[in-house]
């Protein structure tokens, strides 16, 4: 008898691991006194010298539980948020910095992503089952 292993089972493992993923953008225009700006950096901080991160960092979504709630945290409103992969689930357009995911029946990976005021980006994964 073979033993069926879960894509989310699998994924959840990882997802310590591959939580949350920052970056930073280089913006000449604007007043970055005290922060670091390291654009494509793995660890940028904004201008409150505190890290800008999406919470939480990853989740596990099945049919059973289709949304989830992403805060934007230590970022500057208005934010813009985005998906990687449309077909697999949506956010609305919105400027606030909480925002719910919503899935589709379709399995696999997306990438949310959050732009705030100041350029800075942080990302969360939905894994989907």
């Amino acid at each position: 008898m073979k033993k069926r292993t879960s894509f989310a089972g699998l994924a959840v493992a990882g997802m310590a691991a591959a939580a949350t993923v920052f970056s930073g953008c280089n913006n000449s225009n604007s007043n970055n006194s005290g922060s670091s700006s390291n654009s494509g950096s793995t660890n940028s901080v904004n201008t409150n010298s505190a890290i800008f991160v999406i919470s939480p960092g990853a989740v596990a979504l099945n049919p059973s539980q289709p949304t989830a709630v992403f805060k934007a945290e230590n970022g500057t409103a208005p934010y813009i948020w985005n998906v990687s992969q449309p077909q697999l689930g949506l956010v609305p357009q919105t400027s606030s910095d909480s925002v719910t995911y919503s899935r589709t029946t379709n399995i696999g990976i997306n990438v949310i992503s959050v732009t705030d005021h100041h350029g800075w980006t942080a990302q969360a994964q939905v894994i989907q089952d």
